[in-house]
C-alpha cells in the first residue's frame, strides 16, 4: 500500500450537502482531479443549485434490527437541517416512519455524505461499497481499530485500503462533525444547544466536543464547525486546518490535540491559517505519563513530551492552553472583540473602583505576561480627575466616580488616549445587579469605546455567568470578560497572534551568514518539530496522507 495519496472533496461533506446513519446525500456530478483526487465545490448552497433539498443516505444495521440512540439523534437532527436523508438498513424495511434501503447501491443516486454507525467489520464493508457508489465522503464512528492494539491496527489498514484513495474518510473512532451554519450533524454525540459563531473546533477526542462547546457558550461565544478526527486513518488535523483556513465562516481555529501525526504538514497548515488572518488556539492534553498512556488507548496516538508540543506550537504563533477553561478563555476574545480592534497588546491600562481589585489585576497581568505601563506622564492629568492618586496604572478610581460619573469618563478617555496603552480593562460585575448599580461606570465606558479602535474590556472579577446585558456588550464595542484572569488570557491570546503576524510581515534577510553545522546528537534533536515527528511516527494507525477541502 502506498504511503501517500491525495484526495480532495471532504470539504463538501463538511459544508453540509449530506448526512445520515450511513447517511448520504445527492450532489452535482464531480470531475476527476489530479488522478485519485476529486474536486467538489464546497461553496455550493446545501440545498443544491435548484433550491431543492440535498439528499443524504444513512446506514444502520444492528443484529436486532433496532436503531440505537445515536442513530435516532442523528436522524432527527439531519431532518431538521432540510437534507434529503436516506436510511440504509438491510434488516428492516422501515424506520422512523420512512422506508429504508437494503444497501447504498439500492439508493440509485450519488451520495455526498455518509455517516456509518455500525461496527468495525461492517464499517470496512460500507467504505468499500461507498467507494463504488462514488460517495463524497464518509464519517466512521466505530471503535475497535488502531486504538485497540495489533488486531485493530490491521482492521484500520483494511479500512484505508477499502477507501482506495477515492473516498474521503473521517475517523474511525471519532464523533463526526457538526456544521452549525448548514445544520448538518454527522455525529452520534448527544445534542446540546450550541450558538452559531466564528470559532471552529478540531479535536481528536469526540467526547470533548460538547464539553468545549459548553465552556465557550457560557462565555458568550459560538461555533461554525465542530470536527472530531479520532484515529485519523486518512484525514487528519492538518487537513481540517487547511479546510478551515479557507472557510469564510471561521474566524478562529481551535485545536484539542492528543498528537501531531504529520508535523511538517501540520505546521504548514498553521501557516496557511495565519496567512488567511486566522488565529489558532490549542489545548494540548495527555501531558502526564498516565495521560499519554490513556491517549494511546484512546485514539492509537503516540504522544511525546508535552513541552516539545508547547514549544513547537508557540514558535508558530499558537496560543496554548492547559485545560478546557483556559482554552475557552483564549478563544472567546477573538469573537467578542471586533476584528478592526485586534492588535498587539504591548501596554494594558486598568481602571478599578477598588484598590484590592487593582492589585489583583496587576498580579494576573504579571502571570500572563501582559505589560502594565506605569503611565507616569499621565499622573498630573489623572490627579486632576481623581485627587490623591499616586499610582496611575492600575488606577483606583475610588468611590468618587459614583457621585461624579463624569470623572469616570474623563479617566477612561485619558488612559485610552495614551500612546503607551493598547487596551483598557475595567473590572465590574456582569450580573443583573451590576447593571443596576454600574451606570456611572458602564455608560461612560461604552461611550469611550465608540471613540477608539483599541480593545475595551468590562470584566467581572469572578467567573460568574454573563447576564443578557453583558452578552450584548460586543455590539457596543466592549468585550465582556467572565473573570479577571479569563479577560487577561483573551488579551494574551490576541497578543500572541498579532505579534506573530507582525513577525511574518517583516522582510526576511536576503543573505544568511554561513555557520558550522551543529553535530547531530544521538539522544536528542535540536528541533521541537523533529521531536514531535519521532514521537508520533510509530503510531499504529499511520495511514496514507490525504488533502482536505478545496484544492
Amino acid at each position: 500500500m502506498s504511503d501517500e495519496y491525495e484526495i480532495s472533496g471532504f470539504g463538501k461533506l463538511i459544508e453540509g450537502d449530506g448526512a445520515g446513519w450511513e447517511t448520504g446525500c445527492g450532489r452535482e456530478q464531480r470531475q476527476d482531479d489530479q488522478g485519485l483526487g476529486r474536486r467538489i465545490d464546497p461553496t455550493r448552497d446545501p440545498r443544491g443549485p435548484t433550491g431543492d433539498a440535498a439528499s443524504v443516505p444513512a446506514r444502520r444495521g444492528p443484529p436486532a434490527g433496532q436503531f440505537g440512540p445515536s442513530g435516532a439523534r442523528s436522524e432527527g437532527a439531519l431532518r431538521e437541517a432540510n437534507i434529503d436523508l436516506f436510511l440504509v438498513n438491510p434488516n428492516r424495511p422501515r424506520a422512523h416512519g420512512v422506508a429504508t434501503y437494503p444497501s447504498l447501491t439500492a439508493i440509485g443516486q450519488p451520495i455526498d455524505a455518509l455517516l456509518c454507525l455500525i461496527g468495525a467489520e461492517g464499517t470496512i464493508a460500507t467504505a468499500a461499497e461507498a467507494r463504488t457508489c462514488d460517495a463524497g465522503g464518509m464519517v466512521a464512528i466505530a471503535g475497535g481499530f488502531a486504538e485497540a492494539g495489533a488486531a485493530g491496527t490491521e482492521l484500520q489498514y483494511r479500512l484505508v485500503e477499502a477507501c482506495a484513495g477515492e473516498l474521503a474518510l473521517l475517523g474511525p473512532n471519532c464523533n463526526g462533525f457538526i456544521n452549525l451554519r448548514s445544520g448538518a450533524r454527522l455525529t452520534g454525540a448527544p445534542p446540546i444547544c450550541i450558538p452559531k459563531g466564528g470559532a471552529s473546533l478540531i479535536t481528536h477526542s469526540g467526547g470533548l466536543i460538547n464539553v468545549i462547546a459548553a465552556a465557550v457558550t457560557e462565555r458568550g461565544g459560538g461555533f461554525s464547525h465542530l470536527i472530531s478526527t479520532g484515529n485519523e486513518a486518512a484525514l487528519d488535523m492538518a487537513d481540517c486546518i487547511e479546510f478551515l483556513a479557507e472557510d469564510a465562516n471561521t474566524q478562529v481555529i481551535c485545536l484539542a490535540v492528543e498528537t501531531i501525526r504529520r508535523p511538517e504538514r501540520f505546521f504548514e497548515a498553521l501557516g496557511r491559517a495565519h496567512a488567511a488572518g486566522k488565529p489558532v488556539v490549542a489545548l494540548k492534553y495527555g501531558r502526564s505519563a498516565r495521560g499519554r498512556q490513556i491517549a494511546t488507548s484512546h485514539t492509537g496516538a503516540v504522544v511525546g513530551d508535552s513541552w516539545v508540543y508547547d514549544v513547537g506550537l508557540r514558535q508558530h504563533g499558537v496560543a496554548v492552553a492547559a485545560d478546557v477553561l483556559e482554552f475557552a478563555d483564549r478563544i472567546v476574545g477573538f469573537q467578542h472583540i471586533d476584528r478592526a480592534r485586534w492588535r498587539s497588546i504591548k501596554g494594558l491600562a486598568i481602571a478599578s473602583l477598588s484598590g484590592g481589585w487593582a492589585a489583583m489585576a496587576s498580579d494576573v497581568c504579571e502571570d500572563e505576561k501582559v505589560d502594565l505601563p506605569a503611565l507616569e506622564a499621565l499622573a498630573p492629568q489623572i490627579a486632576a480627575i481623581i485627587p490623591g492618586t499616586t499610582v496611575v496604572n492600575p488606577l483606583d478610581l475610588t468611590g468618587k466616580v459614583i457621585s461624579d460619573p463624569a470623572s469616570a469618563g474623563a479617566a477612561f478617555e485619558a488612559l485610552i488616549a495614551s500612546d503607551e496603552v493598547d487596551a483598557l480593562l475595567v473590572p465590574w460585575s456582569l450580573d443583573k445587579a451590576g447593571l443596576a448599580s454600574g451606570a456611572a461606570v458602564i455608560e461612560p465606558l461604552k461611550r469611550v469605546a465608540q471613540t477608539t479602535s483599541k480593545p475595551i474590556i468590562l470584566s467581572s472579577m469572578e467567573d460568574g455567568p454573563l447576564s443578557a446585558w453583558a452578552r450584548d456588550l460586543p455590539n457596543q464595542g466592549v468585550m465582556p470578560g467572565r473573570g479577571l484572569r479569563a479577560s487577561i488570557r483573551a488579551l494574551s491570546a490576541m497578543n500572541i497572534f498579532m505579534a506573530h503576524q507582525e513577525r511574518l510581515a517583516q522582510p526576511r534577510p536576503t543573505t544568511v551568514q554561513a555557520v558550522a553545522p551543529r553535530p547531530p546528537s544521538p539522544s536528542s534533536s535540536s528541533s521541537p518539530t523533529s521531536r514531535i515527528e519521532r514521537s508520533s511516527r510509530p503510531c499504529g494507525s499511520r495511514s496514507p496522507t490525504l488533502t482536505f477541502g478545496r484544492q
